[in-house]
């Protein structure tokens, strides 16, 4: 998977020089997706449920 929650603020830093590899369709939407809307959780400290919440950007 190429994509993540969160971005790196900082730049990767490596001794070894990276291969390219294109992303996927599947990988490209994924991050687009990620891109586009805004995630939040919360967890109820008594229930300990777990509750998510997707919106779009605007």
């Amino acid at each position: 998977m190429n994509a993540s929650v969160m971005k790196p603020q900082i730049p990767f830093v490596t001794r070894s020089e990276l291969k390219r590899i294109p992303a996927t369709l599947d990988n490209r939407k994924m991050a687009e997706f990620l891109d586009s809307h805004t995630f939040s959780f919360s967890v109820n400290k008594e229930s300990k449920e777990l509750r998510s919440s997707i919106e779009p950007k605007k």
